[in-house]
């Protein structure tokens, strides 16, 4: 079987929790549920407006889909209350296991890395807060700039893949590496 050389992690909802998340939302006289709405929409947002090659941050479109929810649930200053709820994305904890999911890969060698459509520094900081930046090659963010991964990872695997998640990134990265290769079910 063929090693693997590089994990590429997703960062929020599949390294952290966002649970102290929704306990903000059952705060309010919430269900948790809002929560995973709430993130899902903003995932969803922020996709469409890739597809239109607009960029706005995470930040910016979670407050204003959060703002709408809490107003839509007649949550009073809802402004201030999503910004305040916002500011938790730098308290997040890992998900159960995650540090030793790391460890035994960082034991069998594998680079592993993190991706997110969220910013940077908050990425970095829940990293070193949770002792787990040890674990972390390199952190990427799909912020303003083009991320173009195979061009970042060629010095941490042979044989670089790239997982694009913009139509221009991935005209771009398809001419300068081979197209992903389907995970076997024995990882």
């Amino acid at each position: 079987m063929k090693k693997i050389e590089l994990i590429i992690f997703d960062v929020n909802q599949t390294m952290f929790s966002l649970k102290k998340i929704e306990k903000e939302f059952e705060k309010l006289g919430l269900n948790h549920l809002f929560c995973e709405i709430w993130f899902n929409s903003v995932l969803k947002e922020g996709f469409a407006l890739n597809k239109i090659n607009k960029f706005i941050s995470f930040k910016d479109i979670g407050i204003s889909i959060l703002t709408s929810i809490l107003l839509k649930n007649k949550i009073k200053n809802p402004e201030k209350i999503s910004k305040r709820i916002f500011q938790n994305f730098n308290k997040l904890t890992p998900v159960d296991g995650l540090e030793k999911s790391l460890n035994m890969l960082n034991i069998l060698d594998v680079k592993m890395t993190t991706l997110t459509n969220g910013n940077k520094h908050t990425t970095l900081k829940l990293l070193s807060n949770n002792n787990l930046n040890r674990f972390i090659v390199k952190t990427f963010s799909y912020e303003p700039h083009l991320f173009l991964a195979c061009l970042s990872w060629s010095s941490l695997v042979s044989k670089p893949y790239a997982f694009p998640s913009g139509p221009t990134a991935f005209a771009i990265s398809s001419k300068r590496c081979p197209p992903p290769q389907p995970m076997s079910n024995t990882c």
